[in-house]
């Protein structure tokens, strides 16, 4: 389990028109679970994630569990210009995200940028005045996404380690 890439199947979550936020599942070729509904809040949309995964997948996971990737686009899609790229490291940021004890830190490996929250809410935009502190034309609509990668076992969701 460690080592590896854990993603079996992957919730990819986008910001909507109107601010809430939807899943859509991809990956697992046996099905998924049904689509929540959108939800107002990160918080609201994974209570509707977690027991939807736990309830589809439980029954057969393996001793080791299965990998669960959490692909999460909280802003408009776009790209670092080229000119500030260079400077940047990269043309579009990946902040990976780390849960320990209800609270959330994410780390965006290229540029050395990390910042933390008390929720997965306020993640984002902990995530965008960490950027805008370093690069102001950036914000409000940070060109990238928070990865979020979990295994989810028999006794439910564990961090992954890489």
């Amino acid at each position: 389990m460690f080592g590896r890439k854990p993603d079996l199947v992957t919730a990819l979550i986008t910001r909507r028109k109107d601010g809430s936020f939807e899943v859509q599942y991809i990956g697992d070729d046996a099905g998924s679970p049904k689509e929540p509904k959108p939800a107002a809040t990160l918080a609201e949309l994974r209570a509707a994630i977690d027991p939807a995964l736990v309830a589809r997948y439980s029954e057969k996971l393996p001793d080791e569990g299965m990998g669960v990737g959490y692909a999460i686009y909280p802003w408009r899609e776009g790209k670092i210009p080229k000119a500030l790229a260079r400077e940047v490291g990269a043309d579009f940021l990946t902040f990976d995200v780390e849960e320990a004890n209800g609270a959330f830190r994410a780390t965006e490996s290229k540029t050395g940028l990390a910042t933390a929250a008390d929720s997965l809410d306020a993640l984002v935009p902990a995530v965008v005045e960490k950027v805008g502190s370093r690069w102001p034309s950036l914000v409000p609509e940070v060109p990238g996404m928070l990865n979020w990668q979990r295994i989810l076992t028999a006794s439910g969701f564990v961090p992954f380690r890489r």
